[in-house]
C-alpha cells in the first residue's frame, strides 16, 4: 500500500503536462521505497448541483421500492457497492450527496442508472432523462437489449448513414464501427417514420453508439477479426 500525500498544482503546460508540488519530509522512506511513478487525484471543487441530487434521490427511491428496503438502508448499501467497486478515488470514503462534488455525483448517478437497467427497476420517469452519461447509458441499454427510451425489450436500430436497411446486407457486412441504438418496436418505427434527426431532437439524444466487437458478438453481427 502506498502513501497518500497532499500537494498543489503550480502550473499546466499547453500540451497537458501538470506541474505538481507536494511537501515530503521523510527522505529515508523515499529512498528505501524506490518510488518511481505516482498517482495524482484531481478533486473536483464544484459542488453537486440540485438537479444531480434530485436525480440520485429519484433513482434510489425507485430501487428502494423495488427491493422492499427502506430509503435509508437502500442508500447505505448502494453507496457501499459504489465506493467499493465503481468509485475511482484514492480515498474511497463514505460521501453525502449534500456535500459531494459534481464528478462523484455524476459517477454515482451513472452507477444507479446502470443498476436500474441491469435489474429492470421500474421508474415513473424515463431513464434517459435521469442519466448523466448518455454514452454509458446507451452502452448499458445495448448490452441488456433494453430500449433506451421506454425500457422495453429492444432490437438493434442502425442509425441513418450506416447503409443497413438501405441496401446493405446485415449478414455479410461488417457492423463494427457503425452507429446504432437499442429501440423497442414502437420507438424503432417512430424513428423510421420521422427520421433520425427529428427522433434525436425529440428525445434529446446526441447520436447513436458506435458498435464495438463486444456488442457485435452480443447481437450476432459480423465484426473485424484481429
Amino acid at each position: 500500500m502506498g502513501e497518500i500525500i497532499t500537494g498543489k498544482i503550480i502550473g499546466v503546460a499547453v500540451e497537458g503536462a501538470i506541474d505538481f508540488r507536494a511537501p515530503y519530509s521523510n527522505w529515508e522512506r523515499y529512498c528505501t521505497r524506490e518510488y518511481d511513478e505516482v498517482l495524482i487525484e484531481l478533486p473536483d471543487k464544484r459542488p453537486a448541483s440540485n438537479q444531480q441530487k434530485a436525480k440520485a434521490h429519484i433513482l434510489m427511491k425507485a430501487i428502494a421500492d423495488f427491493s422492499g428496503d427502506t430509503n435509508e438502508k437502500t442508500e447505505f448499501w448502494l453507496k457501499e457497492i459504489f465506493n467499493k467497486h465503481y468509485r475511482e478515488s484514492l480515498e474511497k470514503t463514505y460521501f453525502s450527496l449534500a456535500t459531494t462534488d459534481m464528478t462523484t455525483a455524476r459517477d454515482f448517478i451513472t452507477f444507479l442508472v446502470s443498476f436500474c437497467i441491469e435489474y429492470n427497476v421500474p421508474l415513473a420517469k424515463p431513464l434517459y432523462e435521469l442519466c448523466e452519461d448518455i454514452d454509458m447509458y446507451m452502452y448499458q441499454c445495448l448490452m441488456h437489449k433494453t430500449c433506451l427510451i421506454c425500457g422495453k425489450h429492444a432490437d438493434l436500430h442502425h442509425c441513418e448513414g450506416s447503409t443497413v436497411g438501405m441496401g446493405g446486407n446485415r449478414e455479410t457486412m461488417i457492423h463494427e464501427g457503425l452507429e446504432a441504438m437499442p429501440l423497442c418496436r414502437e420507438h424503432h418505427n417512430e424513428c423510421h417514420q420521422h427520421g433520425q434527426k427529428t427522433f434525436n431532437e425529440k428525445y434529446h439524444l446526441p447520436n447513436g453508439y458506435i458498435l464495438t466487437a463486444e456488442l457485435c458478438k452480443k447481437y450476432g453481427l459480423k465484426y473485424i477479426l484481429t
